[in-house]
């Protein structure tokens, strides 16, 4: 009986008795076409405005790369159809040409990636409706700024929405008044145009006028024609010139939102205390599993590790808040892992099933105390 073909990655199959003479040959292109699927990266240039990315039989193919590198000079909008649409696929996708690319498999929906941009797709291999979603897209990230996340509220002080009165406590610690703030703010007219309309009643044949020494207080003086030069033409009450010179406001000006302590102080109290679902980013870096049958899921071994069984295992869990692990499980041998307590993203929330001939890519993520698990891709 001839050979068949996995239907993701194009592996060969040979049946028992086939490929007399050549097996070293078909193995050496499986373990070719896996290493593709596991860790390649392929650069693939695109020109007009349509290209298929197929994953082929039995040969080396295009679509069997993990990573794929968009390049070169597209006419326009570039159209990527993942070729068989029957086969589930989940991609790294980084375009570096000027165009966008649309990443598509059937009628079941489209993914766009701008021009410069990246994203991980998953191709559901539904046939002539089949689906691209992006994955990335599901992934959630604190905004930051300066390393303290802030609420909208707290932000609303920064992009020009109105505060009420109590809100619009100033930058050194004291509470405002309302006439105070009207001051400031121009509620009651810009501060220069209440001046100007209250000039005019000092008395300058006595050669005397309210002026301020060094430590703020406030006094009668002999008026200098230099003073008389600032004064001419804005005549104030002492009530308003107070308000100039800090006398009423025995510790000054409060914060933008009540509290009397820094800006920065009050952000940081505020941060966001909730988990992203992912935070981090995978690099080249590839651990290997421990020895024994019982490995500790630990990053410091490589955020992406090879595990092949030696047997029935029990993995135990090393990860801290946020930490992840991406884990590539071989199972030539039928062995079984016994997980510790997983939260399975998975259609019926159970762990994934391992293969007895290709790898599985399992990725094991820690938010607060809860451990999430997912399979990312198909090794074969």
């Amino acid at each position: 009986m001839p050979s068949t073909f996995t239907n993701n990655g194009g592996i060969e199959l040979p049946d028992d008795g086939e490929k007399d003479g050549v097996w070293g040959d078909v193995v050496n292109l499986n373990m070719q076409i896996v290493d593709r699927l596991t860790n390649g990266v392929g650069a693939v240039s695109l020109t007009g405005t349509t290209h298929d990315l197929i994953t082929a039989n039995g040969v080396l193919s295009d679509g069997q790369y993990g990573l794929v590198v968009f390049g070169g000079s597209p006419s326009g909008t570039n159209t990527v159809t993942f070729v068989p649409n029957d086969s589930e696929k989940i991609f790294f996708i980084r375009n570096t040409t000027a165009e966008s690319v649309i990443m598509t498999q059937g009628s079941g929906g489209d993914v766009t990636i701008p021009a410069g941009a990246g994203a991980i797709v998953y191709a559901n291999g539904a046939g002539i409706g089949a689906a691209v979603a992006d994955l990335t897209a599901t992934f959630t990230v604190s905004l930051t700024q300066a390393g303290v996340t802030a609420s909208a509220s707290e932000l609303n002080t920064l992009v020009g929405i109105t505060a009420t009165v109590d809100d619009l406590n100033i930058l050194d610690g004291v509470t405002a008044s309302t006439d105070e703030i009207n001051h400031l703010v121009g509620v009651s007219g810009p501060l220069q145009i209440q001046l100007d309309a209250k000039q005019a009643t000092i008395n300058v044949t006595t050669d005397r006028a309210l002026v301020s020494d060094e430590s703020g207080a406030v006094a009668a003086s002999a008026v200098t024609a230099a003073e008389l030069a600032v004064l001419d033409g804005i005549t104030a009450s002492t009530a308003e010139l107070n308000l100039l010179d800090g006398v009423p406001l025995t510790t000054d000006l409060s914060y933008v939102d009540g509290v009397t302590s820094a800006i920065q102080t009050q952000l940081n109290a505020k941060a966001s205390s909730a988990s992203p679902v992912f935070t981090g980013s995978i690099t080249e870096q590839t651990g290997t599993m421990p020895t024994g049958t019982t490995p500790a899921i630990n990053p410091v071994n490589g955020t992406v590790q090879e595990w092949t069984l030696s047997g029935d295992s029990s993995p135990t869990d090393s990860l801290a808040d946020g930490e992840f692990v991406e884990l590539l499980i071989q199972d030539g041998t039928d062995y079984t892992i016994i997980w510790p307590t997983i939260t399975w993203l998975t259609d019926d929330a159970s762990a994934p099933t391992l293969n007895l001939t290709t790898v599985t890519p399992v990725l094991v993520q820690k938010v607060g105390s809860t451990l999430y698990g997912r399979r990312t891709g198909d090794g074969g």
